[in-house]
């Protein structure tokens, strides 16, 4: 049987707002089904089970989770289950929210979709205390009256992007106070994928990746590359040309400078390494976007 997609584009109809929040009131069965982006799901009330290809979880109250691209899932059993879902292009939020993918909870739940997708359970969900619950559920009601159908006021661009900002570190601070002992191998390769993008202005030796892993460099490389399909080192590089390429876009830096400032002391060299990656040279890159 063939399952329904959804597609982004059809939720994400505004490039300046690279997220949507949809409230389920109430969340009807739902058969299984995919879509091309990211889903962060807070369980507000009610019950019901929430399945997948080769697994199901009960859905309580503070429930969180997030279901990835291309991820099969769907609904039943479902009793007065009020949901919010938030819709997003991590990408996309990044260039939004700069320091989000700094934070260790960021990577735990939206970066390391590979290792996820291998597990029985595709992501650990966490559940949030009342009071967190009910501090989530008011930001969520003010970017759902922000972002409200009939058309934005004043100013409601600027404030759905400070009530999602707010929602987002909200729950990657809860997250981050609930990681359990099953999930060390998530988190320690998280806190690796945050330092990476918090040093995406210089070269990181594989000696400070073992340390903030606190793993030996074979087990590392070997997660590593089961998340990413590349090396630490390769993936790093990666990330500095794409902060080369925002520079590029969005500032009027000369090529020197970005180079100095993606820790590549010779800027010939970081042209030879920007074009292995992009396919084109800096200069080709700024002309052509």
């Amino acid at each position: 049987m063939k399952l329904m997609t959804l597609f982004a584009v059809d939720y994400l109809t505004d490039p300046a707002l690279p997220f949507r929040i949809i409230k389920r009131n109430p969340e009807i069965p739902y058969s299984l089904h995919t879509h091309d982006f990211y889903e962060l799901v807070v369980t507000v009330s009610g019950q019901g089970t929430h399945f997948w290809q080769g697994g199901e979880q009960k859905l309580s109250s503070g429930m969180v989770f997030v279901m990835h691209p291309g991820q099969a899932h769907g609904f039943r059993d479902v009793d007065n289950l009020i949901l919010y879902n938030f819709i997003s292009l991590p990408d996309a939020l990044t260039e939004k929210f700069p320091d989000l993918s700094t934070m260790p909870s960021f990577q735990a739940l939206f970066g390391l979709s590979r290792l996820y997708q291998q597990k029985p359970i595709p992501i650990p969900s966490f559940t949030l205390k009342p009071s967190e619950l009910t501090e989530i559920c008011g930001i969520a009601e003010k970017l759902l009256r922000e972002m409200g159908f009939s058309g934005y006021g004043e100013g409601a661009k600027t404030l759905s992007l400070a009530y999602a900002g707010e929602m987002l570190v909200k729950l990657f601070r809860f997250h981050e106070q609930k990681l359990i002992t099953e999930n060390i191998l998530i988190d320690d390769l998280a806190h690796v994928f945050s330092f990476m993008e918090a040093h995406a202005d210089r070269q990181v030796s594989t000696d400070e990746l073992v340390t903030v892993a606190h793993m030996s460099t074979s087990t590392l490389n070997r997660y590593f590359h089961r998340c990413t399909g590349m090396s630490p080192v390769q993936y790093h590089l990666k990330k500095r040309i794409s902060k080369a390429c925002y520079l590029i876009r969005s500032s009027n830096m000369s090529i020197g400078e970005i180079s100095e400032k993606t820790g590549f002391s010779d800027a010939n060299y970081f042209c030879r390494q920007f074009k292995k990656v992009m396919g084109i040279s800096p200069l080709q890159h700024r002309r052509n976007p």
